[in-house]
């Protein structure tokens, strides 16, 4: 008579147990999957999607690549809080901190990365402008290593119809561009091998 009462509580508390093991079985298989982070990457300066940029989630070896549209899609990344970055050849990456994953739910992260490239034609534009005022330089961009005083330089720079101009640029290639058009200029003005004549002429002042 005493038996049944005991029966009921053990079989509830078998239930709860299956119940209890069954959650945490659904929970340890969400966290498995974990969650899906989705995003678009653009360009910053016209807003045009970007194809091929590569996104990497720290820590997780996840990763994936845009597509046409510029949008990529990462799933199964563990719950968590992570730093997401973008990158892409000639562009500035761009990364993302604290960005939150949960288990069974999708996050939207987007990126505008900044365009490194040279604008080609502008510096071209530039260096016949210049050349049209007749003021023909080449750019150093910083990057000139002087062998002989400054005076020296601007004589004989002089002597093949240009000089020097400094200019204070993040972009190399710009410059390269810039003096490309310069040269070409130079070479019609001064014939073929003035390049070597210059050079040598330089360094018989080094001698000196």
């Amino acid at each position: 008579m005493h038996c049944a009462p005991r029966r009921i509580h053990i079989l509830l508390f078998v239930s709860l147990l299956i119940h209890f093991e069954t959650l945490l079985g659904m929970k340890q298989e969400a966290e498995r999957a974990g969650g899906t982070v989705i995003g678009k990457i653009i360009d910053e300066d016209n807003g045009l999607p970007l194809r091929y940029a590569a996104v990497t989630v720290s820590g997780t070896g996840r990763g994936a690549v845009s597509n046409q549209e510029g949008i990529f899609l990462i799933d199964s990344i563990p719950a968590g809080m992570y730093a997401l970055r973008a990158s892409l050849i000639e562009y500035r990456g761009q990364q993302k901190d604290s960005v939150r994953v949960l288990s069974g739910q999708t996050t939207q992260v987007s990126f505008s990365l900044v365009n490194q490239r040279p604008d080609s034609l502008t510096w071209v534009m530039r260096a016949n402008k210049d050349i049209a005022r007749g003021e023909i330089h080449l750019l150093t961009c910083g990057l000139m290593i002087l062998s002989v005083p400054e005076s020296v330089l601007t004589y004989v720079a002089n002597k093949y119809g240009f000089h020097y101009q400094d200019e204070r640029t993040d972009s190399n290639d710009g410059c390269q561009i810039y003096n490309e058009v310069v040269y070409k200029y130079l070479d019609k003005l001064n014939g073929n091998g003035w390049r070597k004549r210059f050079e040598l002429e330089l360094k018989s002042y080094e001698r000196r």
